[in-house]
């Protein structure tokens, strides 16, 4: 498990990537309209052994900063760049406030589009009536 140390009045605290990529992933799910990018794979695995960010959220650290790429998908109709936008000071703002490493770059890939749900489509009112 890779690690970096922050050091505060003499003393270390450790923070695994791990940690990082749990804290970004939450940030991840505070935004409207932005998901992690999985496949059909993924997300069958997910249901039965711990959560692994390693394909949708990179990170390099150094003592003080890191660096993130993450992978999404966005929902079908958002802006993406506001939707990015939002993410990117999300991730930042939470990484800041748990760990105090300074986010020195969130970069978004945005890896496909996901399609309107069936349920919002039957809800959604038509132009017929």
């Amino acid at each position: 498990m890779d690690e970096n140390k922050v050091y505060t009045d003499g003393s270390a605290v450790k923070i695994s990537d791990e940690v990082v990529q749990t804290i970004a992933a939450m940030a991840v799910s505070e935004v409207k309209g932005v998901s992690l990018a999985t496949s059909l794979a993924d997300g069958f695995v997910e249901k039965f052994v711990k959560k692994n960010y390693n394909k949708t959220v990179k990170i390099e650290m150094t003592e003080k900063e890191v660096s993130l790429e993450l992978h999404v998908t966005v929902d079908y109709g958002v802006k993406i760049q506001a939707v990015s936008a939002e993410l990117q000071e999300a991730v930042k703002r939470n990484l800041e406030n748990m760990t105090d490493l300074t986010a020195t770059n969130v970069t978004i890939y945005v890896e496909g589009v996901n399609p309107v749900k069936e349920a919002e489509k039957a809800s959604a009112p038509s132009d017929a009536e």
